[in-house]
């Protein structure tokens, strides 16, 4: 045989079998991009913390699982991640044109006005970002796009990331039952200084009360404690009746959180403040418990108080809370 026609053969060969392994390659590729990527649900997990996690948007997420409540995940619930929407850019200097913002999927009794309220953004910023012709025909479970600034989004990326971090905190263990809890009761210290450890000493030793510290819930302000620290009870993790308020019934179906600090003189702290927005809503989705029945003690009948003070933001308080 011809030496030259003996290369030839060989070269074709070789080249058929550079074919089939590139397209074996690809297809292969092709088939894995195909798969869809599965999450399992883990206790605690809430679906923002999974869309960063994955850096998918969270409107995708929710599109791709036909999410009807997002704030009810189940353990163990398969979630399927848009892989083609994952965002693999890691230059964080790079320039974007993307709104920046955040997704909400609309609630039965929604109002445009309520989500102005809770975002801080204007009705008008809202229907324009949305195209939204007639707010009174919003569907519920339709998502919409909340324009907000940098600043805004950063301070609500702030306490997102810190409910995360108390909703793992206050997680009862699987033998302790959740009470029908029905209220949030807001106190203040009305001291200087002051900790969890303190009040139950007071508590339990002046007061003579069996179960000790009378709230569920203690926020320091830097004076006996960190400022901003969040202290859990013993009443919390045994899930047992309050004792920070004279009513029986309150006591009973009342949270109790006190804020360090005598507000008659002057105002919580930021940090206290900010410990507390992200607290309180927290407990708002585990119990609930609507804004309506967030109240400082004084707004108790019969209580006959100040508590928390007549300088606790209670109306900066509630438009921070959802309704």
């Amino acid at each position: 045989m011809n030496l030259s026609l003996i290369r030839k053969t060989h070269k074709y060969q070789f080249l058929l079998f550079l074919f089939i392994f590139l397209f074996v390659a690809v297809m292969d590729c092709y088939c894995l991009m195909q798969r869809p990527l599965i999450h399992k649900v883990k206790r605690g997990e809430t679906l923002w913390e999974i869309a960063v996690k994955y850096n998918v948007p969270l409107n995708k997420l929710i599109e791709a699982n036909k999410l009807k409540n997002i704030n009810k995940l189940k353990i163990n619930q398969s979630l399927i991640i848009p892989i083609n929407e994952i965002n693999f850019s890691t230059d964080s200097s790079a320039k974007t044109l993307e709104r920046t913002g955040v997704y909400y999927r609309l609630k039965k009794g929604d109002t445009l006005w309520d989500i102005s309220r809770k975002y801080k953004v204007s009705i008008e910023k809202i229907t324009a970002e949305n195209n939204i012709i007639s707010p009174t025909r919003l569907k519920v479970g339709e998502v919409l796009f909340i324009p907000m600034s940098a600043k805004n989004l950063d301070r609500m990326s702030y306490l997102d990331r810190m409910k995360l971090e108390i909703r793992k905190q206050i997680m009862l263990p699987k033998n302790v039952k959740m009470r029908r809890w029905q209220y949030i009761v807001i106190h203040h210290s009305a001291t200087d200084s002051g900790s969890a450890k303190s009040f139950n000493y007071y508590h339990k030793y002046k007061r003579h009360m069996t179960n000790g510290l009378a709230y569920d819930f203690v926020i320091d302000n830097g004076h006996g404690g960190p400022d901003g620290k969040l202290e859990i009870g013993s009443r919390w993790r045994r899930q047992i009746q309050g004792g920070h308020v004279k009513s029986d019934y309150y006591n009973n179906y009342g949270i109790g959180i006190c804020l360090v600090g005598n507000f008659t003189r002057y105002a919580p702290t930021e940090k206290q403040f900010n410990k507390l927005v992200a607290l309180v809503n927290v407990l708002q989705d585990m119990c609930s418990i609507p804004l309506s029945r967030v109240v400082g003690h004084g707004g108790i009948k019969k209580e006959y108080t100040e508590c928390p003070g007549r300088l606790f933001p209670m109306r900066r308080l509630k438009s921070n809370l959802r309704f």
